[in-house]
């Protein structure tokens, strides 16, 4: 058996498993319990991949039990309102980032912007959201229960004119929110993980893409018909010109040597067998031997990066997992040259760097990347010639503020405001309950790179969703595993 084979039949297992959770959930008569199933269905399909990025039959679950919910009490919307919904206060995260951006790019606006969190917290918020949504207009509910989290998600929306979701790709609490035509307002879905499977496309009024490549993941692999493509917002860059010298005797890096940078946390980097950015580095390490690789965001740890560890060019790599932000620019200005991970590639690290003007390699992958730089992305067979070309020639003056331009007039406040208010003109005044057809579960690229780097089985077991279930449920979902030869 080839590996392609190998990979087809491992798909095929990850949907029959998936399929049996869901028969478990049909089977369920406490309506709790068949949540937290269908949920941990939702985790599963997320984390290993099915052939497909949604499912109709574990959406209509989850409609039943939100059409037994109490209908919402009538109340008047707040002019001009938003509330953005979170499963969790996060620190970090694209959507953290672009629900604080949105709030930041429209404060001129006179809108009223507010944030609910689906799960209880207690304790400080991040900074980052406090600075967006500043108390009291941050809500969460108290109760544990996905029903009660549900009525309070109901209850609170009815006072906002819009709902912007920028949930966890297995999140329920929407679905049962929103899951009735008697919730009257319009339901918009940020897919900030375009390329993941996520539930909530029956309640989607509007999904609001990211790129057009995500656009196509939407329509092709996940049934959704209504969307429109709305970039993320980027923050105005203050022009910087800092020193390459400085910025390298600052940071303790070579001086004499030709330094190419990339950015990006480990899982960035997976190995895609034929086509692979560890092999990509070892190339470019053996064809100059004044080539130094600077590893931001990523560990050495991973087994993917043991061909760099054992390598006789390992000196000349230096990993960086941990990078704070006010030392970026620093690091930025003290490379020759930005080559982007592969196969995931770097989103808005890889256009700060374009912003920058400084000489970039953007790769193109499989995923969903922005429709302001994938027009100049290199194919990965063609990087280590175009690299060695760029550090050899540079890149012309006239190209790089060519880029630069791109990047602005697609992200920038001024682009994305107006594209914001084209998209809000148009859009579904009222809230509906979008039924839909799933898509063949195929096992395309997409998949198959997915499931060439899905995490082990026995994190699934180590999942709080699967580890709260009752003991003689655990012992019935891993003899099934074991069955079907999954576990």
């Amino acid at each position: 058996m080839d590996k392609k084979d190998a990979i087809s039949r491992l798909i095929q297992k990850n949907r029959a498993f998936f399929s049996y959770l869901l028969s478990l959930d049909e089977k369920e008569r406490e309506p709790e319990r068949a949540i937290q199933l269908a949920s941990l269905a939702a985790r599963f399909a997320a984390d290993y991949p099915i052939g497909c990025l949604s499912s109709t039959r574990l959406e209509t679950l989850l409609l039943k039990y939100a059409k037994d919910l109490p209908r919402p009490a009538p109340e008047e919307a707040k002019p001009r309102s938003f509330l953005h919904v979170f499963t969790q206060a996060m620190s970090m995260g694209g959507h953290t980032r672009m629900a604080e951006r949105w709030v930041q790019n429209r404060k001129d606006k006179d809108e009223i912007h507010h944030l609910a969190l689906t799960m209880p917290f207690s304790g400080e918020l991040p900074l980052l959201i406090q600075e967006a949504f500043p108390s009291p207009s941050v809500f969460s509910p108290s109760s544990s229960s996905y029903l009660e989290r549900a009525r309070f998600l109901r209850n609170l929306a009815m006072g906002y004119e819009r709902i912007i979701l920028y949930h966890h790709m297995d999140d329920p609490v929407p679905i049962l929110a929103f899951g009735t035509a008697d919730f009257p307002r319009p339901v918009f879905i940020y897919n900030h993980a375009d390329h993941c499977f996520w539930i909530g496309v029956s309640i989607a009024d509007l999904v609001l893409e990211l790129s057009t490549r995500g656009s196509e993941f939407s329509r092709t692999k996940r049934g959704v018909i209504h969307h429109k493509i709305l970039p993320i917002p980027l923050k105005e860059l203050e022009p910087l010109h800092l020193s390459k010298e400085e910025s390298r005797k600052k940071l303790g890096l070579p001086q004499d040597k030709k330094v190419i940078l990339s950015l990006g946390a480990t899982h960035r980097y997976w190995n895609r067998g034929d086509k692979n950015f560890q092999k990509l580095m070892l190339d470019l390490l053996k064809a100059r031997d004044d080539i130094f690789f600077l590893m931001l965001g990523a560990t050495s740890k991973k087994k993917y990066w043991a061909a760099i560890r054992n390598s006789p060019f390992k000196e000349r790599v230096l990993f960086h997992p941990q990078v704070p932000r006010e030392e970026l620019e620093d690091f930025l200005f003290a490379a020759d040259l930005y080559l982007e991970a592969y196969p995931k590639g770097s989103g808005t690290g890889s256009m700060e760097v374009v912003l920058y003007k400084i000489p970039a390699v953007l790769i193109r992958n499989d995923f969903a990347q922005f429709d302001s730089y994938r027009d100049f992305c290199t194919p990965f067979e063609e990087v280590l010639s175009q690299v060695l070309n760029i550090l050899d020639k540079g890149i012309p003056e006239y190209v790089l503020e060519e880029r630069r331009k791109a990047i602005i007039d697609h992200h920038y406040p001024h682009a994305w405001n107006q594209r914001l208010e084209e998209i809000l003109a148009k859009a579904p005044s009222r809230h509906q309950i979008h039924p839909f057809q799933e898509p063949p579960c195929e096992i395309d690229e997409l998949s198959q790179i997915l499931a060439l780097n899905q995490k082990k089985y026995s994190s699934f077991f180590r999942n709080p969703l699967f580890q709260s279930l009752p003991f003689f449920l655990k012992i019935r979902i891993r003899s099934n595993g074991l069955f079907k030869g999954i576990f």
